[in-house]
């Protein structure tokens, strides 16, 4: 059983220098921000390498991070475009700068187009670093920092993948992305609203693991032909694109009808038969909505009804690989209107129909869940 005794310290800070700058008139926003964070890990051994012959104790990862942005609007207010900046440092990777860029069109009355591209790095997650855990059958994982290598012997202990080739671990790195976004949203009439947008992004130094057999005798686990599984980074390119539309429609007497669909995929990777990508997302979501935002005496009350569907997919995990099936849920609401005190009381549920399902292979199941809530001075 795991014991979980971590702790995360988390500071953050924004401030909007517009109006200090006398920016305004000039149609120009200027935003800095930072946070750091400490993170305590302290599993006992359970979990982390922070009961071994490492001799770790509770671990510590500090990160820092500082940002800012600029936009500008021109051209009658036509077009806005933003720049921004962000540093960030975690105390076991090289600090990493990511850019963005952004400009918003506007086309037509209430019609906008939007462009966007980015950077970005995602630091190793805490497991990632420093898991150290032994599952089913005996497979040990293990993080990917080189203090883990090095525990392990993994390099002069050879661990050979499934086409009986060693292994050469390196220490992880982050993973740095590069993606571009297309957006529309608008009033197509004075009742229907759409957004639709569509994204590509390519990752290299893809977070995933490598997987193999340590046939030789292993010190520290007293035994041999141990199988690992150990965070590293992928060699070559993961490719991903995905697209959504949302409508939205305005009926008479305060009924309005919502749908949305998405999709998410991987369209290249790496040609290793090794490489695990964990993307683990349907390729295909699906909400229709219907409800009213006001009925009754003086439109006090409310309702909305949703149906939600998500197909299969392939789950790969750690723990565990297999196939999650198809499903579909309905969430439902009501609600009354205390005007004289600005309140409201709901009365819902998400998966009304308590229908179980689960997101991950191996994952507990999930039903519905039911509430009553009171909001104060909402309206």
């Amino acid at each position: 059983m795991f014991l979980d005794k971590s702790a995360l310290y988390n500071l953050e800070g924004q401030y909007n220098l517009t109006d200090a700058l006398g920016l305004a008139k000039t149609k120009t926003e200027l935003l800095i921000g930072g946070n750091w964070k400490r993170y305590w890990l302290n599993s006992e051994g359970t979990l982390f390498a922070d009961k071994s012959s490492l001799n770790l104790g509770k671990i510590m990862i500090q990160e820092v991070g500082a940002y800012g942005q600029l936009s500008q609007k021109l051209f009658n207010d036509l077009l806005k475009l933003s720049v921004s900046g962000r540093y960030d440092k975690n105390q076991n990777f090289d600090a990493k700068f990511t850019p963005r860029l952004s400009a918003v069109m506007k086309i037509a009355k209430d019609n906008n187009l939007r462009f966007s591209y980015q950077q970005a790095y995602r630091f190793p997650s805490t497991q990632n670093q420093w898991i150290n855990l032994v599952v089913g059958g005996g497979t040990v994982l293990s993080g990917g920092l080189q203090q883990m290598i090095d525990y392990y012997n993994m390099n002069g202990n050879p661990i050979y993948n499934s086409t009986g080739t060693p292994i050469k671990f390196t220490a992880l790195k982050p993973e740095r992305s590069s993606s571009y976004e297309f957006g529309y949203k608008g009033l197509l009439t004075k009742q229907l609203m759409v957004d639709a947008y569509y994204y590509f992004a390519t990752y290299d130094d893809f977070i995933t693991t490598s997987n193999g057999l340590q046939v030789g005798f292993n010190p520290v686990l007293n035994r041999s032909n141990t199988a690992f599984s150990v965070a590293q980074n992928a060699t070559g390119t993961v490719k991903t694109n995905g697209w959504g539309l949302s409508l939205e429609y305005l009926l008479p007497a305060n009924f309005f009808a919502t749908g949305n669909v998405f999709s998410d995929q991987v369209s290249s990777q790496p040609s290793d038969p090794n490489f695990i990508s964990y993307f683990n997302t349907p390729k295909t979501r699906l909400n229709l909505g219907f409800g009213n935002s006001g009925f009754g005496p003086k439109n006090r009350f409310g309702f909305s009804a949703t149906y939600k569907w998500q197909d299969g997919f392939f789950y790969q995990g750690s723990f565990a690989v297999g196939q999650v099936g198809s499903f579909g849920t309905v969430d439902g609401m009501i609600s009354y209107k205390l005007t004289e005190i600005k309140s409201l009381i709901k009365i819902g549920a998400t998966n009304v129909f308590n229908q179980y399902y689960y997101t991950g292979f191996g994952n507990p199941q999930i039903g519905g869940l039911y509430y009553i809530s009171f909001g104060y001075n909402v309206f």
